[in-house]
């Protein structure tokens, strides 16, 4: 991905992760519950992929907003506490959201 090669044409593993996104607009790993991690690291390969157009984006950033609580943090659930290490996977969603919509204005 990072080797400077060609992004991978539609594959059983992309299909897969695409798989992997539920209906709160999150992706789950292993089970059926969609969590931040899980979401964080498939997002991160669509984005290493070029691929984020590929992805609900609206249902994504639901996802994501739905995350952010009153203190302008965000919480690995919702209702839970803010805290940086949500946060800080809340930002870098956001960014690869806005690549996913204006792939163009992305590096």
């Amino acid at each position: 991905m990072r080797a400077g090669l060609p992004p991978l044409e539609d594959t059983s593993f992309s299909q897969a992760l695409l798989a992997a996104q539920r209906s709160p607009g999150g992706f789950c790993g292993s089970g059926s519950v969609v969590d931040l991690d899980a979401t964080y690291t498939i997002v991160r390969a669509f984005d290493m992929l070029g691929q984020c157009s590929r992805i609900d984006l609206d249902a994504l950033d639901a996802y994501v907003t739905s995350l952010r609580n009153d203190d302008g943090g965000y919480a690995t659930e919702r209702g839970g506490l803010s805290c940086a290490y949500a946060t800080y996977r809340a930002a870098a969603l956001r960014i690869w959201i806005a690549a996913g919509r204006h792939p163009a204005n992305c590096a």
